[in-house]
């Protein structure tokens, strides 16, 4: 994803943010909602946009892993997370 493109989402999520916080007087808990879910959102596209990007970065002094390994890897992870939040 390019820059710009970053930049163009990141100011809709801004723009639909004001707008519900706008309606908070009319509607507060479904404007409060959907500020709360846009925030989220948010935060979890910033976070996996500089994941991919240190991924790239990692490209440049890594070699590739078969598929095998990325299931491996994928499937530690998830059961490593599922017990941890159990």
């Amino acid at each position: 994803m390019e820059q710009n493109e970053q930049n163009e989402q990141n100011d809709h999520l801004d723009i639909l943010i004001h707008k519900f916080k706008d309606k908070i007087a009319t509607h507060p808990e479904l404007a409060k909602l959907w500020v709360h879910y846009l925030t989220i959102k948010q935060a979890r596209l910033k976070s996996v946009i500089e994941q991919a990007e240190q991924t790239l970065q990692m490209f440049e002094t890594t070699d590739d892993i078969p598929t095998h390994t990325i299931a491996l890897v994928y499937l530690m992870e998830r059961y490593t997370n599922e017990t941890t939040n159990a």
